[in-house]
């Protein structure tokens, strides 16, 4: 890569480092209060493998559109890398600092991974960059170069972005027990709050029209809660344009299909389903927000919901009920597609990618077309 490519990423990640996202780690504080407990440290890392990896496999899903992403540079990964490193404080049991306790966990990440001091002098934001672009290069190098060849570009993305995001999981982990023992900056005893006492679940474990049907409707029922709706408004960019739309969006068919028989399971599929209805959501947040409707708290959405599913465009109120068996039936139909290929490796996982990216593009389409061509319709029938 080219000096000019090389510089433009220092100047990106300087700025990044330089943002302030006081708000952010707020959320992220509330989220963690509410928790029941600490989290399985395994499942923290199995997270941050799946995450971290599905990233690079996406933007090297298709050769030569590769070189373009790669050109943008590298703060995406970090943001990732910043909010893991957050939860990882929170968890442990210490009170975060938005800069310090990120910045230092990157410095040992990025060139001095052994160092000692837990408040040692932290280089300057230019020579932090530059460690960081040198911890980069050789994984950017080996995408660069492999990213041409279909199918070993995304699976060599995947290994190098997985091990980067486990390397910076790692000692994270490390830094903060070390803050712990130390007893620097513990949470206090009351940190956390209980969580009331849940309902006992009915759901049956199977994938029939009616299992697909409750997994809609609790969606439905919690979509306009201020944490759901501050979690869409987190993944608006999805939105941004009809391309990242698809393809982002198309990544949770790609990972309900990636490895062949475990799509069979019930729990992948309603995890499929959660995670494309919070994607198509923010795509509708998106275009309210272009539009200056974004203090809409979900009727708007519901009607988008209802054309998207095939619905009239007139002015009567749909309902509830109603809703949930047209978006089910929708999402059944295509889930029947993605279980058919999903005994296919490689091929299950592109046709899950575009199937579920077809009804991202799709609910893009109608509700940019929505809010130019239509005034607000009635609500939503409760």
């Amino acid at each position: 890569m080219d000096a000019t490519a090389i510089n433009r990423i220092r100047e990106r990640i300087e700025r990044f480092l330089a943002e302030d996202h006081a708000e952010h780690l707020g959320h992220l504080r509330d989220s963690v209060r509410r928790m029941r407990g600490l989290p399985d440290a395994r499942f923290g890392r199995k997270r941050m493998r799946t995450t971290a990896g599905l990233a690079g496999l996406i933007d090297s899903v298709i050769p030569v559109m590769h070189v373009a992403r790669m050109r943008r540079g590298a703060p995406k990964p970090l943001e990732m890398l910043r909010y893991r490193c957050w939860e990882l404080g929170l968890e442990t049991g210490i009170e975060v600092d938005e800069h310090h306790d990120f910045e230092s966990v990157l410095y040992r990440w990025a060139q001095r991974p052994g160092a000692k001091d837990l408040y040692g002098e932290l280089p300057d934001a230019d020579e932090l960059a530059e460690a960081v672009v040198q911890r980069l290069r050789p994984s950017r190098f080996w995408k660069l170069v492999l990213g041409f060849v279909p199918i070993v570009g995304p699976i060599a993305a995947y290994r190098l972005d997985v091990a980067l995001a486990l390397r910076f999981h790692d000692l994270a982990t490390r830094y903060f027990r070390d803050l712990k023992s130390a007893g620097i900056r513990p949470l206090p005893e009351d940190f956390a709050i209980p969580s009331p006492p849940r309902k006992r679940s009915d759901r049956k474990k199977d994938g029939s029209p009616d299992s697909m049907r409750r997994t809609v409707e609790r969606y439905l029922a919690e979509h306009r809660s201020e944490e759901h709706l501050r979690h869409v408004r987190g993944m608006a960019q999805i939105g941004a344009t009809a391309r990242s739309a698809r393809w982002i969006a198309g990544s949770s068919g790609l990972f309900t299909n990636l490895i062949p028989i475990r799509h069979l399971q019930s729990r992948f599929r309603d995890l499929d389903t959660n995670m494309l209805l919070t994607m198509l959501q923010a795509i509708w947040w998106k275009a309210a927000t272009n539009a200056g409707r974004d203090d809409d708290t979900g009727d708007d959405f519901e009607r988008v919901l209802s054309l998207w599913t095939g619905g009239a465009q007139d002015d009567e109120a749909t309902s509830r009920e109603e809703l949930v068996v047209a978006v089910a039936a929708k999402l059944q139909a295509a889930c029947l597609w993605k279980l058919a290929f999903g005994f296919l490796p490689l091929i299950g996982a592109i046709m899950g990618l575009m199937i579920d990216g077809s009804m991202a593009a799709r609910i893009y389409r109608l509700a940019h077309r929505y809010y130019e061509q239509r005034e607000p319709l009635a609500p939503i029938a409760r």
